[in-house]
């Protein structure tokens, strides 16, 4: 039988905290890990993990979802994808560093400021594509646009990352993560929808109708007010009465060093480096397969049609990941599993298609073409993939954090370690000369060489989930801290 104390503590306003203190620390809940059962919790849906990752879809699909859209319809949309590559190339180089510095950059404006940082600059991408497809010459800005864009991308990827791994309840981070995936398929499937209507009518290759890029400026201009509406991390409220740990600022120097060995030089992140690494370099490559081998409409009913199959996998994925019959790791590694089949599987198909096209001079696939299902459907299974890789590596990832801001410097380097990927895969593709089949072979060959250290990062996970949640010391210290400008937030309440 268990052995209960009640503790009961006032809030600043004089709601009274009731924490259910189990002397055994096995509470009638069955949670062993030491979290404090409170009597009633009070959820205002606004204020729930729920809506906050709602809002961080919202802002993934004004942002990142557009990007991807444009990057649909195969290189940025432009007749040819070289000047397209070589601007990703330094979008993706610059992102790295602030990623990089992410956990210091957070640790000194803080998840929310850094977040507004960072959606301000998503319009970017759709001005600079516009003025270069009406004034050829115009090449230059959309470079510099880029490289402003990188900065901005890296500032609201790093906090994104800190609130997606950080927010959701443990027995939940698979379908929390799933619904931000979503989100960002979401706006693919919109952008895809635009895209088709401007273009049914082009079936050669080419550049797309430049207005199309007026509707992805419109919807990136919504990320801004979507990112005034985040809470701070403590303020969020779980169902399971956790109250989120945000983790101590450190000064600048010593964030520094825990950055560097806290979690650069961790034995997880030389694992998992090379999974991620590879994760996002399919991009470059099969934008580039997209470009070369398929008209304009075909392009954009690819940017329609691809996210689709994305939203039911990587909810799928989420489930699996989600069971509580299987502990932690067993489910780890079933999720890699599933993962890894599903992309060698397409990988394997795309090569045998590849070979089969580059034998052919000047081919351009329509979808009236008998040969289009053939040839697309690689496409369309990398873009499900690919987004299902990227769910199980944050996952993944948010099973070693123990607060906000190490989840904040962990998916900073691996946001970092992701971008460096995309900047040689562009860089790569951008080269003069450089047949696609470098794209793939390197892409592929990645993947394999990432498996061994994956299955050693594998045997690492705990096998019941971290919480990433406060103390019953720390709840009461931050009920009794609490100052007066946050007293309409209180965390939890009898």
């Amino acid at each position: 039988m268990n052995n209960y104390k009640d503790v009961e503590k006032n809030n600043v306003d004089g709601t009274q905290v009731t924490i259910a203190n189990d002397i055994d620390n096995n509470f009638d809940n069955g949670r062993d890990d030491g979290i404090p059962v409170l009597n009633k919790v009070k959820v205002p849906f606004f204020k729930s993990t729920v809506f906050q990752m709602i809002i961080i879809s919202v802002i993934a699909f004004s942002g990142p979802a557009q990007s991807d859209a444009i990057n649909g319809l195969g290189g940025g949309g432009m007749a040819s994808a070289d000047l397209w590559n070589l601007a990703e190339a330094l979008f993706y180089a610059i992102m790295f560093v602030v990623t990089l510095f992410g956990g210091p950059i957070v640790s000194k404006l803080g998840l929310k400021t850094t977040l507004v940082i960072g959606s301000i600059t998503f319009p970017l991408e759709g001005i600079a594509l516009y003025v270069v497809s009406r004034w050829a010459k115009a090449g230059p800005f959309l470079v510099v646009a880029e490289a402003i864009a990188g900065i901005g991308s890296g500032c609201f990827y790093i906090a994104e990352a800190g609130l997606v791994l950080s927010l959701p309840e443990t027995n939940k981070r698979g379908a929390m993560l799933a619904i931000w995936i979503v989100g960002r398929n979401l706006g693919q499937l919109v952008g895809g929808a635009i895209n088709l209507a401007l273009n049914s009518q082009t079936s050669s290759s080419g550049s797309v109708n430049p207005n199309i890029y007026f509707v992805f400026i419109a919807i990136e201009c919504l990320g801004l007010p979507a990112a005034l509406l985040i809470k701070h991390p403590e303020q969020v409220q779980r169902k399971d009465a956790t109250v989120i740990r945000a983790g101590d600022k450190l000064p600048l120097k010593q964030e520094l060093n825990m950055l560097l060995n806290g979690t650069v030089l961790t034995p997880i992140i030389g694992l998992i480096a090379m999974f991620s690494f590879y994760s996002f370099f399919y991009i470059s490559p099969y934008g580039t397969y997209l470009t070369e081998f398929f008209s304009v409409r075909a392009r954009a009913l690819s940017s329609l049609i691809s996210p689709t199959l994305c939203i039911i996998a990587c909810f799928g994925l989420g489930f699996l990941l989600d069971m509580q019959s299987l502990n932690q790791r067993y489910r780890a590694y079933l999720g890699f599993i599933v993962v890894c089949s599903c992309c060698i599987g397409t990988y394997i198909w795309t090569l045998v298609v590849l070979s089969d096209l580059t034998r052919t001079p000047n081919v351009s696939i329509d979808w009236s073409s008998s040969d289009y299902p053939r040839s697309f459907l690689p496409y369309f299974f990398i873009q499900s993939a690919g987004p299902m890789q990227q769910s199980f590596c944050y996952w993944l990832i948010s099973s070693f954090g123990s607060d906000v801001q190490s989840n904040t410097r962990m998916g900073g380097v691996f946001r970092a370690i992701e971008a460096a990927g995309q900047a040689v895969s562009y860089g790569l593709m951008s080269a003069d000369n450089v047949p696609l089949w470098a794209g793939f072979g390197a892409n592929f060959g990645l993947l394999l060489v990432s498996v061994f250290p994956m299955v050693f990062a594998l045997r690492s996970v705990p096998k019941e989930g971290q919480t990433i949640a406060m103390s019953q010391d720390e709840v009461v210290a931050h009920n009794e801290n609490t100052d007066d400008a946050r007293e309409k937030d209180k965390v939890i309440v009898k």
